[in-house]
């Protein structure tokens, strides 16, 4: 199954919002990330986690803390035809719980450790039912 299938859709928001802010969309969307851009180009992601290490933890001010200030900007991405084996691989291997799906190097999406989790067993079910079809054949 691709990435493209399970995918959802990027929140973004302007670099320079206040992370309080960033905070509250996050809440509402019921998101744990957003996308930053900057004059419509992908800057990086606000995570729960930069926020949570980079603000709270250092105590700095959310208020007045910008998103250009503490985004993750090595976010690494899978293309859109990748399949989720290949996103999950990308993950564990590089550590990362977030991959942008990209199509001709712009973020269109965003896939999670939850999403692919939510969607495995989906994924074993078609694996066993092809195994049973090539030993029935």
């Amino acid at each position: 199954m691709d990435v493209k299938k399970i995918m959802h859709n990027i929140e973004s928001i302007p670099h320079n919002m206040n992370v309080a802010s960033a905070s509250v969309i996050m809440d509402i969307k019921n998101v744990g990330e957003l996308v930053v851009e900057k004059n419509g180009e992908f800057q990086g992601i606000l995570t729960e986690t930069d926020i949570l290490r980079k603000v709270v933890a250092r105590c700095k001010d959310p208020s007045t803390t910008k998103a250009h200030e503490v985004l993750t900007s090595n976010v690494m991405m899978v293309h859109e035809d990748q399949t989720i084996e290949d996103a999950a691989a990308l993950m564990l291997n590089n550590n990362v719980r977030r991959l942008i799906v990209h199509k001709d190097n712009l973020p269109i999406g965003l896939i999670t450790t939850r999403i692919i989790s939510n969607n495995i067993k989906l994924l074993l079910n078609k694996k066993l039912q092809e195994c049973l079809q090539e030993k029935s054949t």
